[in-house]
């Protein structure tokens, strides 16, 4: 028993510390990735209109932001190590039939807030999770997130992150964010306030957020 227990400490601990150690390169590569698209679209999108922002924000080593316009994307490391529900279609592969620890992956999380929402710190703003980045041992990694982010990033059999994987992943991020707009509320949800509520709110505006209080555009699509 005694060995069995040293065994397995052995076995899961290398495999989490491998596992770790590969999403934080992973998450090195979407840092620079990051840098580069800022200079190269705040470039581009300067000719156009001065007046628009861009901007990459290293908010320390588990987490970074990218605004675009009236958009942010969060971009969050979890430092945890992660298997699968049993159900989970990436146990049915030969790839993790023939080394079940592959399946224990990171996870890197991409959430999209409004822009006013963290410049006015509006707490209570809601943003959305649009995709989380899977990468495991063997620096493999699949997708799962909206629209294409879940569709073009699914071969974790072969696919091993790289610079120019994490460059398509941001994009199809930001293309997503950028499409999806929000909408106003109802009328009779905003009808009703109270004198607190609007003392808190002076200076920053009402609750917003890409989904508190509003409908995405694309909600068919989700």
């Amino acid at each position: 028993m005694k060995n069995d227990i040293v065994n397995m400490i052995h076995l899961k601990g290398g495999v989490a510390i491998d596992v770790f150690n590969k999403s934080k390169d992973a998450f090195d590569m979407f840092r620079a990735v990051l840098q580069q698209l800022e200079q190269q679209y705040r470039e581009a999108v300067l000719k156009l209109d001065s007046r628009i922002a861009i901007s990459y924000d290293d908010k320390g080593k588990l987490e970074v932001h990218f605004q675009a316009a009236n958009d942010v994307l969060v971009f969050i490391m979890q430092t945890h190590v992660f298997n699968f529900d049993p159900s989970h279609s990436i146990h049915r592969s030969s790839y993790t039939k023939d080394d079940p620890l592959r399946s224990h992956c990171g996870m890197i999380c991409i959430y999209n807030f409004l822009t006013d929402s963290l410049k006015y710190k509006r707490l209570s703003d809601n943003g959305i999770m649009i995709g989380r980045v899977f990468i495991n041992k063997d620096g493999h990694y699949f997708v799962e997130g909206k629209k294409q982010l879940g569709i073009l990033f699914n071969n974790f059999e072969t696919e091993e992150i790289t610079l120019d994987a994490v460059a398509k992943i941001i994009n199809s991020a930001m293309s997503y964010a950028l499409e999806s707009d929000a909408n106003v509320p109802g009328f009779d949800m905003m009808q009703v306030t109270n004198l607190q509520a609007l003392s808190e709110r002076s200076g920053i505006g009402f609750d917003s957020g890409k989904s508190f209080g509003f409908q995405m555009m694309h909600n068919e699509n989700k």
